[in-house]
């Protein structure tokens, strides 16, 4: 025969057992997969955002190798096949070699005089690459500085961000929002900020290295 009280002081200690898993069912929920916590969020949103920036920033560029073969003639492609805002640029390390660079809103016009009309030429395939142009850096600064809050929703954005684009070589080569346009952080939030490597061609058809700096909060 069962002693009642031995029963009641089962049913305690069952009592205080399931208690206990309660409580560490919770502290496991809470740990590990904690329906209140933020992280990650703020890390998914500048890369959401840093992805919206570069695709404002870049363009379509077209390229097109025009390289001399040496042979008594002339060197005049028509170059206006592939688009009439372009701008030669002779290769540095290659003489009798030139590239091509196509975009209607970095060049204006074209012409052939950087390039030697003595020799013949031929010319390789033309192709588009994805590049950030100055000219849509200083669009977006411009957007931003005149509308921040239409330049957000098209973007499909909700957090506040602000950006800045430095030389890698010379950081006092950059791009910046004025200083009365930019969107104070307030005190006492949480700022993400990251850092990235980009390419920008410029209107003389010069490619150097930046780096973007977002801060988003």
């Amino acid at each position: 025969m069962i002693n009642k009280k031995n029963r009641r002081g089962q049913s305690h200690v069952e009592v205080m057992l399931s208690f206990g898993l309660f409580l560490g069912a919770l502290t496991f929920i809470f740990i590990f997969i904690n329906p209140f916590a933020e992280t990650g969020e703020k890390i998914y949103s500048i890369d959401k955002i840093k992805a919206e920036v570069i695709y404002e920033l870049s363009s379509n560029v077209g390229i097109l190798s025009i390289i001399s073969t040496n042979v008594e003639g002339r060197c005049k492609p028509d170059l206006d096949s592939f688009g009439t805002n372009y701008i030669i640029v002779p290769d540095e390390i290659y003489p009798g070699k030139w590239t091509v660079y196509y975009d209607d809103d970095l060049f204006d016009g074209g012409d052939n005089i950087k390039m030697n009309q003595k020799q013949e030429c031929s010319i390789g395939s033309y192709y588009e690459e994805v590049m950030v142009t100055e000219t849509k850096i200083e669009n977006l600064i411009k957007r931003y500085e005149d509308d921040y809050t239409s330049l957000k929703k098209s973007m499909e954005i909700t957090d506040d961000f602000i950006f800045d684009i430095r030389g890698l070589i010379n950081p006092a080569e950059s791009f910046e929002i004025k200083e009365e346009s930019k969107r104070r952080i307030p005190a006492g939030v949480n700022v993400e900020s990251k850092n990235y490597a980009i390419r920008v061609i410029n209107s003389e058809g010069i490619i150097n290295e930046y780096v973007l700096n977002i801060r988003v909060w």
